[in-house]
């Protein structure tokens, strides 16, 4: 026996057609249980629907309230107008 042929395959086939196998038979699987629907009944066991329909609203900001508008000055008092005695009638002159 040579030495080739101490580490040569035994016959049948390769190993780089058993990994290309492999990987083709996992591929195919995968698709049929995502076909099947097997992984969504998979994800509703370790999802439960409970968990993803519980809404957690945020906190409300916190708003200063409005500061009021300082309170108008009243305007300053008006003088009275000043009442004239009404002029005299002038007196015709003939």
């Amino acid at each position: 026996m040579s030495q080739a042929d101490r580490f040569a395959p035994a016959g049948g086939l390769s190993r780089n057609a058993l990994i290309v196998g492999s990987v083709v038979v996992l591929h195919v699987a995968g698709l049929w249980a995502l076909q099947s629907g097997l992984l969504r009944r998979a994800v509703e066991v370790v999802v439960p629907a409970e968990l993803l329909s519980e809404i957690i609203t945020p906190p409300a900001p916190k708003v200063a309230p409005p500061v009021a508008p300082p309170a108008p000055t009243p305007p300053p008092p008006r003088a009275a107008p000043k009442v004239q005695a009404p002029r005299p009638t002038p007196r015709p002159l003939a």
